[in-house]
């Protein structure tokens, strides 16, 4: 006969994976009976109530709370061991066990990767991050930044490159221990701009792979300095490129090659005439052609300077044009001047046809009337037609009289019949009658 029986409880705490996340809890509660005893058979007998070490029927048991678990939290339908009163009769066996199977649920953790330069032996500050459930192995593919590629050598336990990918295998925790560091490398290539004829859009250092030698001539007045330009500049280019190695992180080029024009370039400046300026004349002949040069890519730009001496006998003409009738006069007409080319003039002197008037509202900008017979110009000694004039002319009319006094006619009258008439076709009694005309006279 049993005279004395246990209850145990047993709280164990396990992880999701299954595996012990904090050691086993025990509580155990002891009841015995009083009995008689017999000596002589040595058996008991007469046996009283079970009670606890207190003499009590009832046991109670307290509420135990679970341990905490970094990384864990108690699962959602995980048992608990509560206070818990137990009897003496509730059980039958001598040794009674209670299990409670505590359960956690792992959270979720955050792993950085940060990425260091093998190249300069610097940190980035690019970084990222990956997640996971605590204590589970990570998966993920790391992403690395542009310009980029991995290193030969991985250190970090936490990093496994498999055909050129890296992954984020580490363990997740709640402890820096996660974390992993990507090793890095300069992503370079080679460039031959003499091929495609261009360069990476973000290169830095772009003289050190290009270069354009320029040679420019200019034509100018040869005086003092520059200032005044004659002619549009003659400008001729040649362009140089050299292969290189280009960083795709610092977009710098580096191990240059030989430097040579771009295909199908002429790395020489051609032969150039210099042009004929009305007006002008070279200083110096032996510029009346620019020599061609070949061109080297260390070569310094080259500014040549092509003077010319203003001519001093630049004729200027003003032509003059017959608004009465509509015409031009013929050149015999014409008043010339002459002068230095490019020099300012005023002539006031010149003088218009006989029998004509200067014109009212003059259409030329360089002619100004300053009365019927006279006209002021104003203008430039230029060798070409923009320092030409045109003067506007008008008939110069008036009225005649003869009353009978032959005297009295214009020598040059040509249609004398039209203002002369006699009465006496035979010429025997004369009387000539004289008519004022308002014809033109010339």
């Amino acid at each position: 006969m049993t005279l004395k029986k246990t209850f145990t409880r047993v709280i164990t705490y396990t992880l999701p994976d299954g595996t012990e996340a904090a050691a086993p809890h025990s509580d155990t509660v002891t009841f015995t009976r009083s009995f008689t005893y017999d000596e002589v058979t040595n058996e008991a007998f007469d046996y009283g109530d079970w009670v606890d070490s207190n003499g009590s029927a009832t046991a109670t048991l307290d509420a135990v709370t679970p341990p905490t678990i970094n990384g864990y939290v108690l699962a959602a339908n995980s048992p608990v061991a509560s206070l818990q009163t137990i009897q003496a009769d509730s059980f039958g066996d001598a040794q009674y066990i209670e299990t409670i199977a505590v359960i956690y649920d792992a959270t979720t953790q955050t792993a950085t990767i940060t990425f260091y330069d093998d190249t300069t032996g610097t940190q980035l500050t690019n970084e990222t991050t990956t997640t996971g459930d605590m204590g589970t192995k990570g998966s993920s593919i790391i992403s690395i930044p542009s310009g980029y590629t991995l290193a030969a050598f991985q250190p970090n336990s936490n990093v496994t490159v498999q055909a050129g990918v890296v992954r984020y295998t580490g363990t997740f925790s709640t402890s820096k221990l996660d974390d992993a560091v990507v090793h890095l490398v300069h992503q370079t290539i080679s460039v031959d701009p003499l091929a495609v004829n261009a360069l990476p859009a973000d290169l830095i250092n772009t003289n050190d792979v290009k270069r354009t030698v320029t040679q420019t001539i200019n034509y100018a007045l040869n005086d003092s300095g520059t200032s005044t330009v004659l002619a549009p500049a003659d400008t001729q280019s040649v362009t140089f490129f050299r292969s290189f190695t280009y960083d795709l992180v610092t977009h710098l080029a580096a191990a240059t090659g030989e430097w040579a024009a771009i295909s199908g370039a002429d790395s020489s400046f051609t032969s150039v005439t210099s042009p004929v300026l009305p007006g002008y004349t070279l200083n110096d002949a032996a510029q009346s052609t620019i020599a061609g040069s070949s061109v080297t890519a260390e070569a310094d730009n080259n500014v040549i300077t092509v003077r010319y001496n203003a001519n001093q006998n630049t004729p200027l003409t003003v032509t003059y044009y017959d608004d009465t009738s509509k015409i031009a006069l013929a050149g015999n007409f014409d008043s010339i001047a002459t002068g230095t080319t490019g020099t300012q003039t005023t002539i006031t002197d010149f003088v218009i046809p006989a029998g004509y008037l200067v014109a009212e509202g003059q259409s030329d900008s360089h002619i100004t009337k300053s009365s019927n017979t006279t006209f002021t110009y104003k203008g430039v000694f230029s060798g070409e037609d923009s320092g030409n004039a045109v003067v506007h002319l008008i008939h110069n009319t008036y009225t005649v009289d003869p009353n009978g006094d032959l005297t009295t006619l214009p020598t040059g009258l040509i249609n004398q019949s039209e203002v002369q008439k006699n009465s006496d076709a035979d010429n025997c009694l004369c009387i000539t009658k004289w008519y004022a005309s308002g014809n033109d006279s010339h």
